[in-house]
């Protein structure tokens, strides 16, 4: 693959390795931008705005997160870039969620001005809002109401006079309405529907949230049909007890799409948005943006050779940089250079001792040697451990440091201590969007009988609309409901079974 190569060559190309880079940080994000401070700040200071309006209408108490927890957002050249990036094509934004710290990827053109890419908008707003439920909701959301309530908010207006308008027509979903695939009421809202096309996810589940926002008839059942899914209910059962004749609901959302539809109104007295501060990211940070941007997105191994030699040009004059360091370090690992790894990392330790991302890599680069030399002593473990428990002191709220401290007995078959088992558990509710926490913690969970708080947990990842691990899923799911610890901990921990990989729906 020879698009990453592409993408740091626009941007030497262009002149992006000199150019200036802002951070522009809220308690709630840190947006990274080229080019103009303004932007930088204006694209913060609106998402806070976008925020904290989510929480005047849900009422819920202002969001303040530390620096490890808040959510990036990486503002690139074009939306080309993005596509590039994501590797797809025709992609506007994208979300990751990561132990290191959760991300959206947008372009330039994607900001709240003038020159808005609503596409652009319209997706970054829609992952804040993936994101923002996670995080302040420990309830499950079937997938049309997760991408419903997800896309019932990313059409947000922005006013002059400081309000924010929710609820405004998804007109980039009116083909999925009227012309997309129909889905039955029954399956749409059933929990374990899978395999649903996602015009109905997105479009029909947009405007059955709309609707059940908006039509009076109907106050209350969206938050009966929510309790009713956490409690364990599955097919049309949940939405039955919520709704009534499923029938007469589709026919009344039929009625609803051709209507003029109303939004929902914050003021903006109601709406007070964090502070955002901007600050100049130095010559060695605007350097190693690019390769950064790259290498935290993600990236294989022929990926990563690709992007080292461009790495090791761009970042050769800042060898006494901590961050530029910690980008090489992780460009070297990635590539299976592990001396050179190790070096990077040092040397970004040695020019600023909390640097983290400094003491994971030589953590990292320790693991990986000790993996590939079958070497599980006490000694060698407790080598690897050190540098993560210096990362952890230098920031206690850093999820990436205890998961992989907690991984270091899992991955060897030692037992978990008590403190490392307290730490998982912290870490996932410090970054409750990591399914990759979700699932550790739940095993955890398991591992102490209780079922319920693993279920807790996991549903969400099982009603994922972009996939809930299938046969799989559904079997663990099935042993939660059953109460069977035993079974659900051997499903969760032992990965997808053979058999159930091969069967057909």
């Amino acid at each position: 693959m020879r698009w990453l190569a592409w993408l740091v060559a626009f941007w030497a190309a262009t002149g992006a390795a000199h150019a200036e880079w802002y951070e522009a940080s809220g308690p709630n994000v840190r947006v990274f931008a080229e080019g103009r401070a303004a932007d930088a700040q204006k694209l913060a200071e609106q998402i806070e705005r976008f925020d904290a309006a989510l929480r005047y209408v849900r009422n819920l108490p202002p969001g303040s997160t530390n620096p490890a927890g808040r959510l990036k957002v990486y503002v690139l050249r074009s939306v080309d870039s993005v596509a590039k990036l994501a590797g797809r094509a025709s992609t506007a934004g994208f979300y990751v969620a990561r132990p290191g710290g959760s991300m959206i990827f947008v372009p330039a053109k994607a900001g709240f001005g003038s020159n808005l890419d609503i596409n652009a908008q319209v997706v970054l707003l829609h992952e804040y809002t993936h994101h923002f439920m996670f995080r302040n909701y420990a309830n499950a959301y079937p997938a049309w109401l997760a991408e419903g309530y997800a896309e019932f908010h990313s059409t947000a207006r922005f006013e002059d006079d400081g309000s924010v308008l929710f609820g405004m027509p998804a007109d980039h979903r009116a083909w999925e309405i009227f012309a997309g695939e129909r889905v039955p009421m029954a399956k749409l809202i059933d929990p374990m529907s899978n395999k649903l096309p996602m015009e109905a996810i997105y479009g029909r589940g947009w405007l059955l949230t709309h609707y059940l926002h908006f039509e009076e008839t109907r106050k209350g059942q969206l938050g009966a049909y929510i309790r009713a899914v956490n409690a364990g209910k599955t097919g049309s059962d949940a939405g039955e007890a919520a709704f009534g004749d499923l029938r007469k609901l589709d026919r009344e959302l039929d009625v609803y799409a051709k209507k003029r539809l109303t939004g929902l109104k914050v003021q903006a007295v109601a709406i007070k948005p964090g502070a955002v501060t901007l600050r100049t990211m130095g010559p060695a940070e605007a350097a190693a943006m690019p390769i950064h941007i790259v290498s935290t997105r993600g990236v294989d191994a022929d990926q990563a050779k690709d992007l080292l030699p461009r790495a090791r040009r761009a970042l050769h004059p800042f060898s006494q940089d901590a961050f530029a360091q910690g980008v090489l370090a992780e460009a070297e690992f990635d590539a299976g250079n592990l001396d050179e790894a190790m070096a990077a990392a040092t040397r970004a330790v040695a020019a600023d001792p909390k640097a983290r991302q400094g003491h994971v890599y030589q953590s990292m680069v320790l693991a990986a040697k000790a993996r590939a030399a079958k070497d599980t002593s006490t000694e060698t473990l407790r080598a690897i451990r050190a540098p993560l428990f210096k990362a952890n002191r230098l920031d206690p709220d850093d999820p990436l440091p205890m998961m992989m401290l907690y991984q270091t007995y899992v991955e060897t078959g030692r037992d978990v201590p008590p403190d490392a088992s307290k730490a998982i558990l912290y870490a996932q509710k410090l970054a409750p969007e990591v399914g990759e926490l979700r699932m550790l913690a739940a095993a955890e969970y398991l591992g102490a009988d209780n079922v319920d708080a693993a279920r807790t947990l996991i549903a969400p990842l099982a009603y994922n609309a972009h996939g809930g691990g299938g046969e799989q899923m559904r079997a663990f799911m099935a042993a939660l409901d059953a109460k069977d610890a035993a079974r659900a901990r051997k499903l969760l921990v032992d990965g997808p079974r053979k058999d159930a990989e091969n069967k057909k729906d």
